[in-house]
């Protein structure tokens, strides 16, 4: 009997902790620092996140993200991509039978900017692509591949799900060739109805 209540004891602790980890302010730096490391590593450059990162876990889980940024690398105090917020739901039960559904995805406050100074430099960082190989290509890769129709897709994946998209801008200025394309887009709601 005692065993059985040191265990159950054990898993509430254990999960009190982890909700701790996961939502509440104490640990907030902790999950911001976290998050930007991994993104920084996966992207190749640096990812900041000033705001907060935070799961309530449920049945429904909801993942929220505020203040993150990719600051330019090449031009000083400008950022390639900034995000207010991003908000969305993840059914946490098929999560764990590896089935990944989103739902009620918010995004506010996205602004990308690519930019292309004078002298050539630009705001994002160009990586290194590997060079063709000198053989030539067989007569199977020239052939493009032919789309999936079944295979997933923008619209497969909005098909079913409420989405918001508020307060989106993509800024494109090239001053070598005074090409300017500033795209603003105040908002975009996709909502699932009862019923269909």
């Amino acid at each position: 009997m005692r065993l059985l209540t040191g265990l159950i004891v054990l898993t509430l602790v254990l999960g009190v902790l982890i909700w701790a980890a996961l939502a509440t302010p104490l640990f907030s730096s902790w999950r911001k620092d976290f998050v930007a490391d991994l993104l920084t590593e996966q992207i190749g450059q640096p990812f900041l996140i000033d705001g907060d990162v935070r799961v309530v876990l449920a049945g429904t889980t909801k993942v929220h993200v505020s203040g993150a940024s990719i600051p330019s690398e090449n031009i000083a105090e400008t950022n390639l991509a900034r995000l207010d917020l991003l908000e969305w739901e993840l059914d946490l039960p098929a999560l764990l039978d590896r089935h990944i559904d989103i739902d009620n995805l918010t995004i506010d406050g996205l602004q990308v900017n690519l930019i292309t100074k004078a002298g050539g430099t630009t705001s994002w960082t160009k990586r290194n692509t590997p060079q063709a190989s000198e053989t030539a290509p067989s007569a199977q890769e020239d052939q493009p591949a032919a789309a999936d129709p079944d295979g997933p897709s923008i619209l497969s994946f909005l098909a079913d799900r409420t989405v918001s998209f508020t307060n989106i801008g993509l800024a494109k200025i090239d001053e070598q060739s005074g090409f300017e394309f500033i795209f603003a887009l105040e908002k975009i709601l996709l909502e699932q109805q009862e019923n269909g």
